[in-house]
């Protein structure tokens, strides 16, 4: 049975800083809040004197022995990297574990949203819980690590999943 709705008014709460990407949240209806994440706010995939790629670029030294950040051909994003793959666990893994230790996701072609727009999903994920609201969360990249392969998750996916899983 199809149920007719009006038409949607979205108010969009936008986050944005000079480098012109943003995230957003929005109440479609009562009771549900939608966050949209800008996965990709720390990467290394946008003009290199601003903050994300600045911040990418460190990421990349810390944690990918690769020279990466070069501009030759042929280099293996994945060589010497740690991690495990999520499709090898039987089980539930605890919140605790589960990306502490996969270094696959410091790969060029990944990002991360970085410590502001985090601050800014906790302050949208409070007011919503606060109102009750059902949250949900999207992002290019993943951020769960048993929806994925570790080689396509957000830098920073622990420090997100913390933030959704937190008791306010």
């Amino acid at each position: 049975m199809l149920i007719p709705v009006g038409p949607i008014e979205v108010v969009l709460r936008v986050a944005s800083d000079d480098s012109g990407y943003c995230n957003f949240s929005t109440r479609p209806y009562e009771g549900w809040t939608i966050i949209t994440l800008n996965s990709y706010e720390v990467g290394l995939l946008q003009d290199q004197t601003l903050k994300g790629y600045q911040e990418a670029a460190r990421l990349m030294r810390e944690y990918n022995p690769n020279p990466v950040l070069s501009q030759k051909q042929g280099i293996n994003f994945f060589d010497n990297l740690s991690g495990d793959s999520c499709f090898l666990r039987n089980g539930p893994v605890p919140v605790h574990e589960v990306h502490t230790s996969i270094k696959r996701r410091y790969v060029p072609f990944n990002g991360g949203c970085g410590e502001r727009q985090r601050k800014w999903l906790r302050r949208e994920v409070v007011a919503a819980r606060e109102r009750g609201d059902r949250v949900i969360v999207l992002s290019h990249l993943p951020i769960f690590k048993q929806a994925a392969s570790e080689t396509t998750l957000a830098f920073d996916c622990d420090d997100i999943l913390r933030i959704l899983q937190a008791r306010c």
